[in-house]
């Protein structure tokens, strides 16, 4: 599995209707060129439900990923208050 971390980023020329946040990772795409992409909090939550409804496509971690998480290698990201990751 390839591993990212989700970074919860201010907006910092918010808009009306824009979020005051967002989440931000920066990933490798197919064409080998990293980029960054954004979400919001109702983006993950549409992408968690599409794996849910998907699970057959879903990228399982590998042995290596499990024990780095065991051995406290990635931290949680700290939500503002009133929201959840779920």
């Amino acid at each position: 599995m390839k591993r990212g971390l989700l970074e919860l980023k201010s907006n910092l020329d918010k808009k009306n209707a824009a979020d005051s946040w967002y989440f931000s990772i920066l990933v490798k795409n197919a064409s080998g060129e990293y980029e960054t992409l954004l979400f919001t909090q109702e983006d993950l939550t549409r992408s968690r439900e599409r794996t849910r409804l998907n699970p057959e496509d879903e990228t399982k971690p590998t042995w290596l990923d499990k024990l780095l998480k065991y051995l406290g290698k990635q931290t949680p990201t700290q939500l503002p208050d009133n929201h959840s990751e779920k």
